[in-house]
């Protein structure tokens, strides 16, 4: 239950302003630019509605073909760039602030949604941030919330009726999370400077959610050697067919290595400096494991199969 609310909270945040977007017979377009060098692109095949507000310096391109709604947003010297075919699809971009001491300057957006019913959100505050969600298939949810500066996330979902989130306030953090399958669940959220986590789902019905509070903390891939579990810093944290992933680290540089395979469940709560909990369970038959560690330099391992 607690997974599913904070996910679920992500999502509202960042799909709120799906209810701005006004609705209308045929193509509609409006283009609002202020305080000049603004430059708009709007491209409609169908019927679908588009509104971008921009106030100065800013680029904002829009591509639509069926029966789409979509809304930009910026306010000072912003990238945006939206794209959507099929019917039904949803998208906006906001990069901008009520709070002049967070002026939204040199952010980048991106939206591409191929399929239909499909929604994506990106919200970002402050300076050098960048946002990715590419969406394929049918009935599929997305949104990220940045607030800092030089904060990355993407997200890739490819199937059906797949919902992901990344919330990141701070500077340099990087979430990435890629699903293929249906019925996936995903939720990140970051709090602090240069926290990292790289998740992919694979198959259907899997869930994941992993808060990061403090510094250089990181979720990556896990692999098996000749002298046990060691991290995969290039590879992402993987999990497939029904698995299901709670995650908590609190300090700096606790890292969590991790690898499930069919309907696994696995908790690992981390607090303090420089721990590690690797986790690679896999095999036909469900695996449990629950990790807790608080206070400096821990290590713990576990590999079932």
């Amino acid at each position: 239950m607690r997974k599913l609310l904070v996910l679920s909270l992500i999502m509202m945040v960042v799909l709120s302003y799906s209810g701005l977007i006004y609705a209308a017979d045929g193509n509609t377009a409006d283009v609002i630019q202020n305080n000049g060098e603004n430059e708009a692109k709007v491209e409609q095949t169908g019927e679908n509605e588009v509104k971008v507000e921009q106030e100065g310096k800013n680029e904002a391109k829009v591509k639509q073909t069926g029966k789409n709604k979509a809304m930009i947003e910026q306010l000072g010297e912003n990238k945006a760039n939206l794209e959507q075919n099929g019917t039904g699809n949803e998208a906006y971009i906001v990069q901008s602030s009520m709070n002049i001491s967070l002026l939204s300057t040199y952010n980048v957006a991106n939206v591409d949604q191929i399929g239909n019913r499909n929604q994506a959100g990106i919200m970002q505050m402050g300076s050098e941030n960048d946002a990715d969600i590419a969406q394929d298939g049918d009935k599929n949810q997305a949104g990220i919330m940045q607030i800092g500066i030089k904060n990355e996330a993407g997200i890739a979902q490819d199937g059906d009726r797949n919902q992901a989130g990344i919330a990141q306030v701070g500077t340099e953090n990087e979430a990435d999370i890629d699903q293929a399958g249906d019925k996936n669940k995903l939720g990140i959220i970051q709090g602090g400077d240069k926290n990292e986590a790289d998740i992919d789902q694979i198959g259907d019905n899997n869930a994941f959610l992993v808060l990061q509070v403090g510094e250089e903390n990181q979720i990556k891939g896990v692999k098996e050697g000749s002298n046990g579990l060691r991290l995969t810093v290039n590879k992402a944290a993987q999990q497939y067919n029904g698995s299901k992933f709670l995650g908590y680290q609190n300090g700096q540089r606790n890292k969590i290595g991790l690898r499930q395979g069919k309907d696994d469940l696995g908790f690992i709560k981390q607090e303090g400096s420089d721990n590690m909990a690797l986790l690679r369970q896999a095999g036909a038959v469900s695996h449990n494991t629950i990790i807790k560690q608080t206070g400096d330099e821990s290590k713990a391992k576990v590999n079932q199969k």
